[in-house]
């Protein structure tokens, strides 16, 4: 390995993850490298995931590599995965939805809010099941959006589902004072299949917050979908 025995184990750990090269990985690993040491501003694991190769996952997992360590921005490792096979790795070592908790009511981002965002309804499922994900039903981004809202806003229904079966309340608001309804955000959206679902959920398309519309507002002003206020006259009369 000529121009790097310069390089402590953990140095070399570094560079094998930045050349993504498992076999370096694992060489580092046998040279005792710290896997739970911080590389810039992130973990070993953190940096593995983000490049997607699951074979770096295992060989730091393997070495004991802490799948709840926190970055500097109070993300873990399980916040980034993409696939359900690496979600279903990490929580196999032991990765928790709640350790991306932080002391503020607030997130930037967590691994519900990414899988509820991308519509990943299997990623989602594993994450409800084992990864204690209910804890982050009512958390916000700095958005002011819950995972819900996240699914609503791109038209999302089976993650959405998945979601208001967890206990997810279609109603849900940042403050109870500012912030979009999840409806709102459907109808903004042009989704009325997932308008009709949160209807069904009990949302409410009246609600109106600050100064914001309501998605009864919303469908009153989008002319070329009539089907949207539809849904919502039909909800309101049967109510």
């Amino acid at each position: 390995m000529p121009g790097r025995f310069h390089l402590n184990a953990t140095e070399l750990l570094q560079e094998a993850l930045e050349e993504e090269d498992s076999e370096l990985v694992a060489e580092a690993i046998r040279r005792g490298a710290d896997v739970n040491a911080m590389w810039r501003d992130q973990t070993m694991l953190s940096a593995a995931v983000q490049i997607g190769d699951i074979e770096l996952i295992k060989l730091l997992l393997s070495a004991g590599a802490d799948p709840n360590r926190k970055n500097d921005d109070g993300n873990t490792a399980l916040t980034w995965c993409v696939t359900t096979e690496m979600t279903a790795l990490l929580l196999d070592a032991g990765a928790s939805v709640r350790a991306e908790l932080g002391k503020e009511e607030m997130v930037d981002y967590s691994s519900v809010h990414h899988a509820a965002d991308n519509g990943d309804a299997a990623r989602l499922q594993v994450l409800l099941e084992r990864g204690d994900a209910k804890c982050m039903l009512d958390v916000f981004t700095d958005l002011g959006w819950a995972p819900l809202h996240h699914a609503a806003n791109e038209g999302h229904c089976e993650a959405a589902q998945l979601l208001i079966d967890a206990g997810a309340d279609p109603n849900l608001v940042y403050e109870d004072r500012i912030g979009d309804t999840a409806i709102y955000l459907a109808a903004r959206g042009g989704h009325v299949e997932m308008v009709k679902l949160l209807l069904a959920s009990g949302a409410d398309p009246a609600l109106q917050i600050g100064l914001n519309s309501s998605a009864l507002d919303v469908a009153r002003q989008s002319t070329n979908n009539p089907e949207l206020l539809a849904s919502i006259e039909e909800a309101l009369r049967r109510r």
